[in-house]
C-alpha cells in the first residue's frame, strides 16, 4: 500500500506509513502552493484621458479667469471741448458765466450704445485746454468690451470707443451759442429856467427866449423832442450793431415819459427805452444809436453790470 502522503510503498494491512508515519486509511489533503500577487500594470489610456481632462480644466479655468481680466472696469478720461460761438460763456479762467450756466453741462449722461441702458454720469470740471479753450474733463470707470454715447441734456457730444480705451482718453465736443435781451434806455435832457416845489411836486418855467429841446404834454406825462430835436419821439429808429461780428439789429423807442431830475439843477430828463431780444453775444459788446446822431459804443462788461442795458443820451 503506498502511502499516500510520501509515496512509500508498505505492507498491506499496515496502519501507519513505516517513512512518514502518516495513517494509511486517511486521505491526504493535495498540497497546495501559493503565488505571489500579480501587481496590476497601469491602464495607459485611463491615466492619458485623466491627464488631458486635468488639462481641459485648466484650461477652462484660465480661460475663465481672462474672462474677468478682460471684463474689469476701465478708467477713461474724459474731456468735453466746449465752443462758445460769438463768446460769452466762460470768463479768462474758464468759470461759466452766470447767464450762461444752462448751456453748459455739469454732467455727461454716459449711455450702453447696444442697449440704450444708463451706465452712469459723468461730472465736469472746467479748465483751460492744452491748446486754447474751455475744457469739461472728468473720469468714469467703463466695461472696456462695449462703446458708450455721451450726451449733454439730450444733445449728443460723441461716445467712448474700444480706441478711447486703449488711451485712457475720450475726446469730445459741444458748441453753444447764448444769446440775450438787451435794453437801451435812452434819455433827452434840457434845463429849466427855474422850478419850485418838491421832486415829487414839482412846477418849472423857461424864459421865452430860451431855446427849449422838450414839449412837455403835463395831462399826460408825455415828451418828445423839438426844434432840434423833432426827430425824437416815439416809434424813432434804434440800431445796434455787434462790434464784432458786425450783427445789426433794429428797434425803436417806446413809452416816453419825462421827471425832474433835481431841484437844484432845474433838469428835466424825457425817457425812452427799446428792446432787443436775441441778440447773439459779442465779446466786444455793441454800438447804438437813435436816430441818425452817430453811433455810441458800449464794452460787453459795461453793459453786463448794468444788467444788460445800455443808457444813451442826448444834451445832457
Amino acid at each position: 500500500m503506498f502511502c499516500p502522503s510520501c509515496g512509500t510503498n508498505n505492507l498491506a494491512g499496515t496502519q501507519f506509513c513505516g517513512n512518514c508515519g502518516v495513517g494509511l486509511d486517511q486521505p491526504v489533503a493535495a498540497p497546495t502552493y501559493s503565488q505571489p500577487p500579480v501587481q496590476a500594470k497601469p491602464n495607459f489610456f485611463k491615466t492619458r484621458n485623466g491627464l488631458i481632462a486635468m488639462i481641459a480644466a485648466g484650461v477652462l479655468v484660465l480661460g475663465s479667469l481672462a474672462a474677468v481680466v478682460v471684463n474689469l472696469p476701465k478708467t477713461v478720461n474724459v474731456k468735453l471741448a466746449v465752443t462758445a460761438t460769438n463768446g460769452g460763456v466762460f470768463t479768462p479762467d474758464c468759470a461759466i458765466q452766470s447767464d450762461a450756466t444752462s448751456l453748459t453741462p455739469k454732467f455727461l449722461t454716459v449711455k450702453n450704445s447696444s442697449n440704450g441702458s444708463v451706465a452712469g454720469l459723468l461730472k465736469l470740471k472746467y479748465v483751460t485746454g492744452a491748446s486754447g479753450g474751455c475744457v469739461g474733463e472728468g473720469q468714469i470707470s467703463l466695461n472696456p468690451n462695449a462703446t458708450y454715447a455721451l450726451d449733454a441734456a439730450g444733445k449728443s457730444v460723441g461716445s467712448i470707443t474700444s480706441s478711447d480705451f486703449s488711451t485712457g482718453v475720450a475726446n469730445v465736443g459741444l458748441s453753444v451759442a447764448i444769446t440775450r435781451t438787451i435794453h437801451i434806455a435812452f434819455s433827452l435832457y434840457d434845463n429849466a429856467d427855474s422850478c419850485t416845489g418838491t421832486t415829487d411836486s414839482w412846477h418849472c418855467s423857461w424864459d421865452n427866449d430860451y431855446v427849449f429841446g422838450l414839449k412837455l404834454t403835463s395831462s399826460t406825462g408825455k415828451c418828445e423832442g423839438q426844434n432840434g430835436y423833432s426827430d425824437i419821439s416815439e416809434g424813432t429808429t434804434v440800431t445796434m450793431v455787434g462790434r464784432s461780428n458786425h450783427e445789426t439789429f433794429t428797434g425803436s423807442l417806446e413809452n416816453d415819459t419825462y421827471d425832474l431830475v433835481s431841484l437844484s439843477s432845474k433838469q428835466i430828463e424825457c425817457k425812452f427805452n427799446a428792446t432787443f431780444n436775441d441778440v447773439p453775444n459779442d465779446d466786444l459788446g455793441y454800438s447804438v444809436q437813435v436816430s441818425h446822431r452817430g453811433f455810441v459804443d458800449y464794452n460787453l462788461s459795461d453793459i453786463r453790470d448794468n444788467d444788460w442795458t445800455a443808457n444813451v443820451a442826448l444834451n445832457q
